[in-house]
């Protein structure tokens, strides 16, 4: 069974910047990470799929970019989509909460299933609600 999603106001919380967009492209893909093995009985072990640094086409902004996130609707930003319980394809659409650059310059997208944690009307809300 898969875990829920945590709950949207404590990611919103350490969102730099709340976008709906389209990734246009998946320009890198990292590693796989070590796969758990399956012992009987069991029927999932939480594995995780590689991090991906893509390129997000902003069609909307919810929560206006903050601390060194420049987003505006029409442009594109290279995003890191982490390890994680998921993968990004060209063509994936939905809300994106933005989390503060690491490292390598790049926003980390947030929530355990990225774009897919949330339905967008439940982040239209909760933004609204935040102003």
């Amino acid at each position: 069974m898969a875990i829920p999603p945590e709950p949207l106001q404590s990611v919103l919380f350490d969102a730099k910047a709340v976008v709906v967009g389209e990734v246009v492209a998946v320009d890198a893909t990292g590693p796989q990470p070590t796969q758990r093995e399956v012992k009987k009985g069991m029927t999932d072990v939480g594995n995780l799929a590689p991090w991906q640094r893509v390129t997000l086409r902003v069609d909307a902004v919810l929560s206006p970019g903050k601390d060194g996130i420049d987003v505006k609707k029409g442009v594109t930003v290279a995003v890191l989509k982490p390890e994680a319980a998921y993968v990004v394809d060209k063509g994936t659409v939905g809300p994106f909460l933005l989390g503060a650059p690491g490292g390598d310059g790049l926003p980390p997208i947030l929530g355990r299933y990225g774009p897919d944690s949330w339905r967008l009307e439940l982040v239209e809300k909760a933004c609204t609600k935040a102003r």
